[in-house]
């Protein structure tokens, strides 16, 4: 059965509100891998802390997006937005980070062995940098085209 097809429009999402919903996934993230490991003992993988408040801001910027517009973003605004997107999530999640060094005293000797494995550190961020791109291009239209799609059902 062949995909529908949607409107477009050469707008690009909202970075800012990108950014807030972001931040509160991530923190929320957080809380909840905390509960768990509390409640349940069990941890949240490491993985699914770093992806799923790119996931959840993707997917709502996407949804916001389609309410605004009417349409999914076309592919050039996509990629570019997830370029942004993966951006301000790389800036948000070092803000973060640097706020807890002065709290979290076990956060500086992590950080004292990354530097001796700089290189490896570098390949492995910009593989996430890329894997984020990816994520947040296909989650915006992913929450888009969500939106779109109870609109025309209903």
């Amino acid at each position: 059965m062949a995909q529908p097809e949607y409107p477009t429009s050469d707008d690009a999402p909202a970075a800012g509100h990108f950014a807030l919903v972001y931040l509160g996934a991530m923190l929320a993230v957080t809380v909840l891998a905390s509960a768990l490991e509390a409640v349940v003992g069990v941890p949240l993988p490491s993985g699914a802390g770093a992806v799923v408040p790119s996931i959840i801001a993707a997917m709502l910027s996407g949804q916001r997006y389609a309410k605004r517009h009417g349409a999914i973003p076309s592919a050039l605004p996509s990629w570019r937005f997830g370029m942004v997107g993966t951006v301000i999530a790389f800036l948000v999640s070092g803000a973060v980070a640097a706020a807890m060094l002065p709290v979290i005293p076990d956060v500086r000797s992590d950080l004292a062995v990354l530097t001796d494995l700089a290189g490896i550190v570098l390949i492995v961020a910009a593989f996430y940098f890329a894997v984020s791109v990816l994520l947040v291009r296909q989650f915006v239209r992913i929450g888009a085209k969500g939106v779109l799609r109870q609109a025309t059902s209903a």
